[in-house]
């Protein structure tokens, strides 16, 4: 009893000590793009290089969908037609349907606080560029946000389906 005991603690501890042995490295596969009006990199690491490199393939595809639908600056996408709609009505994808839900759905829940139709004042700031010469991000003065203030409302969104 006392030698298989030993045994058996010898087993496990040669099955511990070799189960590295013979399992393919993982190694690192990276690839960057431009999507969303940012720079995007993912990294994958799998010990299956084809895998690697076709996840990587349809995660970049994805970027592209989701872009052609919720981009505010790629024209005909879903988000820029309603945005240079004048107010008229837009039918858009179901995914973007579903994703202006969820965002009134915060809306609603933060009592505006989350509010999918801040555009206008978010590029009073000008956030959005990124050299030198526009460094330093503008403060808007109080009447120009008053004015600006006047185009955001998430109430303004309103989400019909269609049979």
């Amino acid at each position: 009893m006392k030698h298989k005991k030993a045994l058996i603690l010898l087993l496990i501890v040669f099955l511990i000590g070799t189960m590295g042995c013979g399992t393919p490295k993982s190694e690192s596969y990276s690839r960057t793009g431009f999507f969303f009006d940012t720079v995007i990199s993912i990294t994958i690491y799998h010990s299956d290089s084809q895998l690697a490199k076709n996840a990587l393939f349809d995660c970049f595809e994805l970027c592209k969908h989701y872009e052609s639908l919720f981009s505010r600056t790629m024209e005909n996408s879903d988000i820029w037609k309603i945005n240079n709609a004048a107010g008229e009505t837009v039918a858009v994808n179901r995914e973007t349907y579903s994703l202006l839900q969820t965002a009134l759905y915060y809306s609603e829940l933060t009592d505006g606080q989350i509010d999918a139709t801040i555009a206008p004042v978010a590029e009073a700031w000008n956030f959005s560029q990124n050299n030198e010469e526009n460094a330093s991000h503008i403060i808007p003065d109080h009447e120009t946000l008053k004015e600006l203030l006047k185009h955001v409302d998430y109430h303004n969104i309103i989400l019909s389906e269609k049979d």
